[in-house]
């Protein structure tokens, strides 16, 4: 159809309140979530990226993310994942992170070779490079967004152990050294999810993780509070991966017994 209007009735879509369940069913009904689903599958970018903006808000409604995988729009999405377009990459990322939540939809971005892909995103420039250009910054913003989707893909013994074969592990090692929390948490959510694997464990620990988990356990500046989530992944991913003596004895060495306890006083 007519690229102008799609956009124009995309724009229009978005003044909606698309946090609201309301809106999120009414799309839903009304057979807007094919509509938005086979505009990614075109070739206009400025659709897809619109089609994409909606479907990232309104999946975080349970109903949504398993109308969205009855519909085929993992599979679509995990296509998008090679685009060179860094725009669309995240918010693909962004949708997936929303949308397997559950266990079949978990299967499907596997089935479809997504895990190798996000995985691959999460490859990015030096995070704390004292200069950085915008597309540098988009580049870390691709990796953070393919961090949140790793997460709640997780959540599958057979993904971890997907996500161990595309490489991950010295990745995430890389991106656990960042100083931004958004990009952080998700980082640490992947990584406490893993830890219930031994073999994950054992790679936080050879890594060398358990420092940088120690230290954002820490609040290493006083100016500003803790991020609670923040502490409580991290808190989690040592309380798993000190299974092993060597863990514990590297978590004391690294001085974390004492933010510990804090949290506990907390």
């Amino acid at each position: 159809g007519n690229q102008t209007a799609t956009i124009i009735a995309l724009c229009s879509l978005r003044d909606f309140n698309l946090a609201q369940e309301t809106c999120q069913l009414a799309i839903r009904d009304v057979g807007g979530l094919e509509v938005l689903i086979n505009l990614l599958d075109t070739e206009e970018v400025k659709c897809k990226i619109g089609a994409l903006k909606i479907l990232r808000e309104i999946s975080r409604n349970t109903q949504i993310r398993r109308s969205i995988a009855d519909l085929g729009g993992l599979q679509t999405m995990v296509k998008i994942l090679r685009d060179p377009d860094k725009d669309l990459k995240c918010l693909a990322a962004e949708t997936i992170a929303n949308v397997a939540k559950f266990r079949r939809a978990r299967r499907t971005v596997r089935q479809h070779g997504g895990i190798k892909r996000l995985v691959s995103l999460l490859d990015c420039v030096p995070l704390n490079s004292t200069h950085m250009t915008a597309d540098m910054e988009l580049d870390v913003e691709v990796a953070r967004c393919g961090a949140l989707a790793l997460w709640s893909c997780s959540k599958s013994k057979k993904n971890k152990e997907a996500m161990q074969r595309a490489g991950a592990i010295p990745l995430l090692a890389k991106l656990l050294k960042s100083t931004h929390e958004n990009m952080l948490i998700p980082v640490v959510g992947t990584l406490q999810e893993c830890a219930s694997e031994p073999s994950y464990r054992l790679a936080i620990r050879t890594e060398g993780m358990i420092e940088d988990l120690v230290k954002n356990l820490k609040n290493s500046n006083p100016e500003k509070q803790a991020n609670p989530e923040l502490q409580m992944h991290c808190a989690s991913a040592i309380f798993k991966c000190a299974e092993e003596k060597e863990t514990r004895d590297l978590v004391r060495q690294y001085g974390g017994l004492d933010p510990l306890v804090g949290l506990l006083n907390n």
